[in-house]
């Protein structure tokens, strides 16, 4: 058994280089997490049950990079107990979504089978065009919303668009927490 105490943090799990077991969300009627994440069971259940339990592991911490969206979910239930509110969706709604006016923006997106209390925070949310230009404007802007609010920091911002993976990530086209084609930033936006 391997123990993994301390050794898979939260930059690991955005860079997608935790080295945490897969789960396919493709087999959603078969694959047991999925099993449980669709059932009425809370996410911190299934979470402990099968992705915190499971020592499978596909490669070391922090030495290659494999798309995993679990570990989102992971990074969601600590920031719940972190904050104490009732769920990531409140969180995202609070933080987020309230204060740039994303009002058409939620995890309670049914056609994902995603809701505010058990988000699919990988791939769960759904937004509009006018929403999203909002959060972009705000990441341009270094943090800043339109009407002067301060989401992020510029060193978070900053953060958030580097290869936090390391050697593990290369200079591929995976920043923290997702997938950003540089080559569309170099040929699109002046430095």
């Amino acid at each position: 058994e391997t123990n993994l105490a301390g050794r898979i943090t939260p930059r690991m799990i955005l860079s997608h280089t935790s080295g945490s077991a897969l789960y396919n969300l493709n087999a959603p009627t078969s694959d047991p997490y999925y099993v449980c994440k669709y059932s009425d069971k809370i996410l911190a259940e299934c979470l402990s049950t099968y992705v915190l339990n499971d020592s499978t592991m596909y490669a070391e911490p922090g030495s290659t990079h494999y798309y995993n969206n679990e570990g989102f979910d992971i990074l969601a239930e600590l920031i719940v107990r972190k904050t104490g509110l009732d769920n990531y969706g409140e969180i995202f709604r609070q933080f987020v979504t309230e204060p740039l006016g994303m009002d058409s923006t939620s995890y309670d997106c049914p056609v994902l089978k995603s809701t505010s209390k058990k988000p699919h925070v990988a791939w769960g949310l759904c937004t509009t065009a006018h929403d999203m230009a909002k959060m972009i404007q705000m990441l341009a802007n270094k943090g800043i919303a339109q009407d002067g609010t301060r989401i992020l920091t510029p060193f978070h911002v900053q953060q958030m668009f580097s290869h936090g993976g390391g050697v593990a990530v290369n200079d591929g086209p995976y920043i923290l927490g997702g997938f950003f084609p540089h080559k569309i930033v170099t040929r699109c936006c002046a430095r």
